[in-house]
C-alpha cells in the first residue's frame, strides 16, 4: 500500500501510468476492506493532486459508499464531540 502511495503522490507517474488510476485502486481496496476513512481521506487526497473529476476513474458505487460512509463518521464524530 506504501508503494501505491507514492506512486500516487508522484507527478512524473503520469507519463506511463495514470496517478488517477492508482488512486482509484487503493480507494476501491479501502472501500473493498471496509476502511471507509481512509477511503474518504484518499479521496480527498486524490481531489488536491490532479485535476480530473474522480467519477473518472473511480466506479460510481465506489464513490456513493464512500460519500455515505463519510457522512455517518461526521454524524458520530460530532455526537462524541
Amino acid at each position: 500500500m506504501q508503494r501505491l502511495r507514492s506512486l500516487a503522490n508522484d507527478p512524473s507517474v503520469d507519463g506511463s501510468l495514470s496517478r488517477g488510476d492508482v488512486y482509484a485502486l487503493i480507494i476501491e481496496y479501502y472501500v473493498g476492506n471496509e476502511e471507509y476513512e481512509a477511503a474518504v481521506d484518499m479521496l480527498v487526497d486524490m481531489k488536491q493532486a490532479i485535476p480530473h473529476k474522480p467519477g473518472h476513474f473511480i466506479k460510481k458505487e465506489t464513490l456513493e459508499v464512500s460519500v455515505s460512509h463519510s457522512f455517518q463518521l461526521i454524524e458520530e464524530r460530532t455526537m462524541l464531540g
